[in-house]
């Protein structure tokens, strides 16, 4: 729920700037935090615990406290123009947006427990004191309690700020990404204990793409999740592992141990359009916590050797938001790839956007290929020997040429349903229809299921009108959720024959995808008026764990046509006459 502190001027309610969590913008969260501990210096609220305090007690700190916002006014609707006016706004808060805002503090690593035998004693941590001594430095604050907190606490010397969109919160580019690797890796792979310039890392080795060694270093993902959160401005641990998504995606880092993301609490994919991804990025990035990771050879060239490389460049160098964003609203510009926050799982990027381009599925992205250019002689033929004229043999096709052309997928399902093999490719086209479904229900275009081949069309090769039909002041979440009825049929029309006992999928894939769908299509029904944004929210849990498992079941689909039934196909062209 959307913190709402009542204005004192009159007896309306004033929205105080809010992320897409219903909590303060970053900024805004951070001097709060400073207000608070301030004011609690002056006067400690338990002589128990020096120093330190109960969460209640900062609860009702804030709720006595009363703040002052000050909203500029731009000239003629133009941000870039000077302030004309501006509105000053006082307010308090009530204790359900207090108590909310004393657990956002603990959630962006301000706040840390005390050694002290009860557990609920805290303090500022060495990240919250250090915005506490730029905060009175700038102010020119010099109370001997705010100094006597300073001298007792650990301080953090080197906070990573992070520049941030003021209006909404957004982190702005892949540059922010680069910075913060940099910090986070260190100077060297040779580091054992985390500090603010860089994370404990173990030194192993690695093969590069020549067969050569080089030497780099491998981490615990939830060492580097704790880093992300205590040594930069991140304020919270799903912005944080969106953040490492990220350089997943880059090409920095890379998974060890394979561990499947149906048996991590935790997961993040990012996916970004083929028009905005930097030099060697890949389509999609997934971080998974309780994986190992370790640095691969461009990271290790990025991090530790700078200097030597060409640095990446995107094709549109003033995207003002490159797709790095953590964003939720409308979308101003095709080229901004973003998406909802779907509470823990923050994946699926592509579903906000109500017209993708035809790459929108990552197995569909165009593969990267090295042209090479064969020489060959031509040997005249003799006269006194005919010459025989051989036809070129059909060319090989890769999974993804088939799925990408109608009349080779076509022809692929009809070899693979001879054989008794079609379930895998119809999965996966199901999959694909179901995802195309979400982001027409973004957009308020969804009216209702295709009933037609799934096989026949993709929802890239169809032109539809994708105009936003979304009332005013309604974001895409919200117009998913009042749209879940449609969607709960398109879920039981594409997925109930593969959730059934008898389903084609492995036991532990098809396990996972039915309880996920089960979840999703057995939720309470909603009424006709448009959902709040905590319904919204809950909603949007159970889709988003029903795609993150539709990713899963759409992988593993992959793999089986990818293998042997691809292989069959083939040599079935190449030996049939006349095959192309």
């Amino acid at each position: 729920m959307a913190p709402k502190p009542v204005a004192l001027q009159s007896n309306e309610q004033w929205l105080m700037r809010v992320n897409r969590d219903g909590l303060p913008i970053c900024r805004d969260l951070h001097g709060l935090f400073t207000t608070a501990i301030i004011s609690l210096c002056d006067r400690w609220p338990d002589w128990r615990y020096p120093l330190a305090f109960v969460l209640p007690a900062l609860v009702q700190r804030l709720k006595a406290l009363q703040f002052v916002q000050i909203v500029r006014d731009s000239a003629n609707g133009m941000q870039n123009m000077l302030s004309l006016s501006q509105t000053k706004t006082s307010f308090t808060m009530n204790n359900e947006t207090a108590t909310k805002i004393c657990h956002a503090f603990l959630d962006a690593g301000l706040l840390q427990r005390t050694d002290s035998a009860e557990e609920e004693v805290f303090a500022p941590s060495p990240k919250g004191l250090h915005l506490i001594d730029r905060f009175v430095t700038r102010h020119g604050i010099a109370t001997r309690s705010v100094s006597n907190l300073l001298n007792l606490h650990t301080l953090c010397d080197k906070l990573l700020f992070l520049e941030r969109d003021e209006q909404d919160d957004v982190l702005l580019s892949d540059a922010v990404v680069r910075i913060v690797f940099h910090r986070m890796v260190g100077l060297s792979p040779r580091r054992t204990e985390s500090s603010a310039l860089g994370m404990a890392l173990q030194v192993t080795h690695a093969r590069d793409s020549a067969g050569q060694m080089y030497e780099t270093a491998h981490f615990a993902s939830s060492d580097a999740l704790n880093w992300l959160v205590h040594y930069t401005t991140l304020v919270s641990v799903d912005e944080a592992i969106v953040l490492a998504a990220h350089m997943v995606r880059l090409g920095w880092l890379e998974p060890e141990t394979g561990l499947p993301p149906t048996r991590s609490n935790r997961v993040a994919t990012v996916r970004v359009d083929a028009s905005l991804r930097v030099d060697g990025a890949a389509y999609e990035g997934t971080f998974i916590e309780d994986e190992t990771y370790h640095i691969t050879e461009r990271g290790a060239t990025v991090a530790w050797k700078v200097d030597w490389v060409e640095q990446p460049t995107t094709m549109f160098a003033t995207e003002q938001r490159p797709p790095t964003s953590f964003f939720q609203g409308r979308r101003k510009s095709v080229m901004r790839s973003v998406s909802p926050h779907l509470d823990e799982f923050e994946g699926y990027r592509s579903y906000v956007d109500a017209s993708p381009p035809p790459t929108a599925s990552p197995d569909l992205a165009p593969p990267a290929r090295n042209d090479s250019v064969r020489s060959s002689r031509v040997t005249p033929a003799r006269p006194s020997v005919p010459e025989t004229v051989a036809h070129p043999a059909p060319p090989t096709y890769s999974l993804h040429d088939v799925l990408s052309h109608a009349p080779r997928r076509c022809a692929f399902a009809s070899f693979l349903e001879e054989r008794g093999d079609d379930a895998w490719l119809r999965l996966w086209c199901q999959i694909e229809w179901f995802r195309s479904d979400c982001r027409l229900a973004t957009s308020g275009a969804l009216k209702d299921v295709s009933c037609d081949d799934p096989i026949a069309t993709l929802p890239a090769e169809v032109v539809r009108d994708v105009a936003d039909q979304r009332p005013p002041g309604v974001d895409g979440p919200q117009m998913r959720t009042s749209l879940r009825g449609i969607l709960v049929q398109s879920a039981r029309t594409r997925f109930g024959p593969y959730v059934a006992e008898d389903s084609v999928l492995d036991k532990d894939v098809r396990a996972a995808l039915a309880a996920a769908w089960q979840c999703y299509v057995n939720a309470e029904p909603l009424g006709d008026a448009m959902p709040s944004q905590q319904v919204a929210r809950k909603s949007e849990k159970t889709l988003a764990k029903l795609l993150l498992q539709c990713s899963a079941a759409q992988k593993h689909a992959w793999a089986k046509l990818e293998g042997p039934l691809l292989a069959a196909w083939n040599a079935a062209r190449t030996t049939r006459p006349g095959a192309r």
